[in-house]
């Protein structure tokens, strides 16, 4: 690893138990210059359990850029060091993508140390079929936003993983409960904590099933939409019509979902309407349906 080249090590970190850490992992935490962590104090209890005696360095989203340009030239002149999220895999809904890209086009070896995840740990024990999902970091909290992310899992033909705040879970199940009936959800509450559970059944149900106080880093899974539940083609022309005003890429992500075509397809049925074609009268929309 000392080669007289600067590296920036990705190091994924435990998202609860201490000991779920990769050999490589404390390996590099133990050798590079230093440690830029999110939270100095979470990254201290790590390193006090796994006796690395590395210097611990704040970084986290309200790090200035003169402090990132400062990390830049550490590694330019050949500087080993390592960053961590507060827990879990570094860049998955955290600060850093900026220092990466930016050490990238440096010339700066970038290197990802693999390790846990809070998105596929919780997707392994939700018990949901996912073939293919999408991660979308925290729902947004309220507005059009937040309405338009509850329509794209209502109309994905892929599973939907996202984090919630605690305080937040029950509003945010009883509107999946009004827009998906009885899908199946899982709620994963602290994994790999002394305190984890897995909760699983209809968005109704699991608000019954939920305590009053609810304590904890929260990730929820949400079925795929079925394809008995698709969209009628002949409801496809309409839905194109709710989806003007939607930004074309996320608009086509809603619409292949709905109606079970290539996204490249929903794209291009998309751009005609915006165009002025009416997909309800042509031809060329109801061929593409008909190949989906």
């Amino acid at each position: 690893m000392r080669d007289g080249k600067g590296r920036l090590f990705i190091v994924a970190t435990p998202i609860g138990n201490l000991e779920d850490i990769t050999l490589r992992a404390l390996r590099v935490l133990g050798q590079v210059d230093a440690i830029l962590a999110e939270d100095t104090r979470r990254t201290r209890t790590l390193s006090q359990y796994h006796q690395i005696k590395t210097p611990l360095r704040a970084f986290h989203a309200h790090s200035s850029s003169h402090s990132a340009q400062g990390i830049l030239e550490e590694l330019k002149a050949g500087a080993q060091l390592a960053l961590v999220s507060d827990a879990g895999t570094p860049l998955i809904s955290d600060p850093g993508a900026h220092l990466v890209s930016s050490a990238r086009e440096s010339g700066i070896i970038v290197e990802a140390i693999p390790g846990v995840s809070a998105v596929t740990a919780a997707i392994s024990v939700a018990g949901v079929r996912v073939d293919r999902f999408r991660f979308l970091g925290f729902l947004p909290r309220k507005g059009g936003e937040r309405a338009q992310f509850l329509e794209t899992i209502r109309l994905d033909s892929a599973a939907s993983v996202f984090f919630e705040s605690p305080r937040r879970v029950r509003p945010t199940l009883l509107e999946l409960a009004e827009i998906l009936g009885d899908r199946p959800v899982a709620l994963c509450r602290e994994l790999t904590k002394a305190f984890e559970e897995i909760l699983s059944g209809s968005a109704r149900e699991l608000c019954e099933k939920l305590p009053q106080r609810l304590r904890g880093e929260v990730t929820i899974v949400v079925s795929a939409k079925s394809v008995d539940s698709s969209v009628p083609k002949a409801d496809v022309s309409e839905l194109i019509q709710q989806l003007q005003e939607t930004p074309t890429k996320q608009a086509a992500q809603m619409l292949s979902g709905a109606a079970g075509i290539p996204q490249s397809d929903a794209y291009k049925l998309l751009i005609e309407a915006k165009n002025g074609l009416s997909p309800a009268n042509t031809s060329d929309t109801q061929s593409a349906l008909d190949e989906g």
